[in-house]
């Protein structure tokens, strides 16, 4: 299948999209984005996952979500392990941390909190490193996403340190407070 087949395949199945610019963004997006052999995995994901009941062909934001569940997972856990090293730097172990991406967080919890992960010993960093690529690619390939919360440092104050937009972290803060108040 080539783009061009690919979108006509899309609006076909569909119906065409509102404007010629949404129909531009999202060409130009899948050529950037997706090669062309693997465009025919995606459109039959597309289509299982978001029905033609809703008539309205999918968005850049859909279409990445498909691609980012299938391909990258290595790319993805190499920047996430990057992250939560480089914020071992920046916080340490005493403090609590709060991830943006919560992909990073519920694969910290599994490898035993945010303490133990700072405490790594380094001539296991190869299996540390393994363990963390499993974990977060078992993460970044479930559709839904761990909740979020802050991970707790040595001391379990409430000073915190976001790693990640802090506009985003505090909306998402803000929200799972919400969710749990209404519990």
């Amino acid at each position: 299948m080539t783009y061009v087949e690919f979108m006509t395949a899309i609006e076909e199945f569909y119906g065409p999209y509102d404007t010629e610019f949404k129909r531009e963004y999202v060409f130009k997006y899948l050529m950037d984005k997706c090669k062309k052999e693997n465009l025919d995995y995606l459109f039959s994901k597309l289509t299982e996952t978001f029905p033609s009941k809703y008539k309205t062909a999918p968005t850049n934001a859909e279409i990445k979500t498909i691609l980012e569940k299938q391909f990258g997972v290595e790319e993805q856990s190499q920047l996430a392990w990057d992250i939560a090293n480089d914020s071992i730097i920046t916080c340490g172990m005493y403090r609590g941390v709060f991830f943006e991406d919560t992909r990073i967080q519920a694969t910290i919890e599994s490898m035993g909190g945010w303490p133990k992960f700072c405490c790594r010993n380094p001539e296991e960093e190869t299996w540390d490193k393994k363990d963390f690529f499993k974990y977060f690619a078992r993460y970044a390939l479930e559709w839904k996403l761990p909740k979020p919360k802050k991970l707790n440092g040595i001391n379990t104050d409430d000073k915190f340190e976001i790693i990640g937009d802090k506009v985003v972290c505090l909306e998402m803060l803000e929200e799972t407070k919400l969710l749990e108040v209404k519990k």
